[in-house]
């Protein structure tokens, strides 16, 4: 790899997407037949959301080199931004027939299968990719939400709190809440998603927005199922939560 490249590759990874479309722009106006620098300027592009000219330059890439699995998995990602579900699933399942180890298609492919309400096919998709990289803390939340969705509170329970332990993000913990009380349906549910997600918590008043938060779901998700009178209810508790977690924080 060039050193242009290793600082395309660098900004890249550091979030500067639109210096890094810039040194792979300048790549190729060297070297256009460059594959890689095709594929890394679509990359950029996507980052920033200029889905069409991502296409364009993912094109070209695929064009010049056909078996880049990361090509086409780039061009399913902007596929699906676009909406266009079913060729970006012709995509997805083009890529894992060049790589069949390739995780993040897997997961691509699970959340388009998610996207579809094909629950089932989500959970086999997203267990592939836990199967290839234990350590994939996405794999496991989006398993555990697809779980959900099929009912299955148990092994949905398991799947989140494996995501929690990787990666104790304050949305995953929230995540977790819920699932317990699916699984239980009584305030026990509660008590025992605080114990698993409070033991990587430090600040004591974390609970209290762990509890408002979780009240600002299910006021979301009443009003969503029509019960509006329920969700207005919910919401003012959370919000007399939210106050007083501020108030104790003076």
């Amino acid at each position: 790899m060039t050193n242009n490249k290793l600082e395309a590759s660098k900004a890249y990874e550091e979030g500067k997407y639109k210096q890094a479309a810039e040194i792979y722009h300048n790549i190729l106006e060297n070297d256009p037949k460059d594959a890689m620098a095709h594929q890394g300027l679509a990359q950029s592009l996507y980052k920033i959301n200029d889905f069409n000219q991502a296409e364009v330059e993912c094109k070209k890439a695929v064009e010049l080199q056909p078996s880049l699995p990361i090509a086409h998995l780039t061009l399913a990602k902007i596929y699906a931004k676009k909406g266009n579900l079913d060729q970006s699933e012709l995509e997805v399942k083009h890529t894992i027939e060049l790589d069949q180890n390739f995780v993040e298609a897997y997961v691509t492919l699970a959340a388009i299968k998610f996207e579809q309400k094909k629950y089932q096919a989500a959970v086999d998709m997203f267990s592939k990719a836990i199967e290839l990289n234990p350590q994939n803390w996405f794999a496991y939340y989006s398993l555990g939400i697809s779980l959900q969705n099929l009912g299955q509170y148990d092994k949905a329970c398991s799947a989140l709190e494996i995501a929690f332990k990787i990666q104790p993000s304050f949305d995953v913990g929230i995540i977790l809440l819920y699932a317990y009380f699916l699984k239980y349906r009584i305030w026990i549910g509660l008590v025992l998603g605080f114990i698993v997600i409070a033991s990587l918590l430090t600040d004591y008043l974390s609970p209290i927005i762990l509890i408002a938060s979780f009240y600002l779901v299910g006021s979301v998700l009443n009003f969503r199922s029509g019960r509006k009178s329920q969700s207005i209810g919910i919401l003012l508790v959370s919000i007399l939560l939210f106050c007083l977690y501020l108030f104790l924080r003076k």
